[in-house]
Formats: structure tokens, sequence, C-alpha cells
């Protein structure tokens, strides 16, 4: 083993079997980090709305303007 492997990887039914995953197959996106992270900086107002619905928050929203000001997120 060397420095640059990890000491665990899940097997497919695990990943298959995660919330990532779950939130994937639920908006339609691949199961894929760069997939999804290019999804959430192409379209960050449908990513967050997704996240918003998908994580059962609880508030007054997400409303008619789901996020205000895009360009000066995460600033």
């Amino acid at each position: 083993m060397t420095d640059q492997e990890p000491l665990w990887k899940p097997g497919a039914d695990r990943i298959a079997a995660s919330n990532l995953a779950r939130f994937c197959r639920e908006v339609g996106q691949p199961v894929d980090m760069a997939a999804l992270h290019a999804w959430s900086i192409a379209e960050p107002e449908a990513f967050w709305r997704a996240i918003w619905s998908f994580a059962g928050v609880i508030g007054d929203g997400p409303g008619k303007i789901g996020i205000e000001n895009p360009g000066k997120m995460p600033g």
C-alpha cells in the first residue's frame, strides 16, 4: 500500500444505497461527483431547490427566489 491509496473503498452496493446516490437518482443526475458539481455550478438555482426538497428543510421556502445573488456565492 502506498500513501496514495485509500484505506477503504465502499462496494458498488453500498454506493448505490448512499444518500448521495439517492439524491442523484431523484434529480436525474449521474452518480458522479464531477457531474454533480458541474450541475450545481451550471444550474445553482435548480441544484439548491433540489437540495432543499431532498433534505426536507423545514422553513418558509424555497419561495420564488432560490438564490438571490448567485454571482456572489459563496462570498
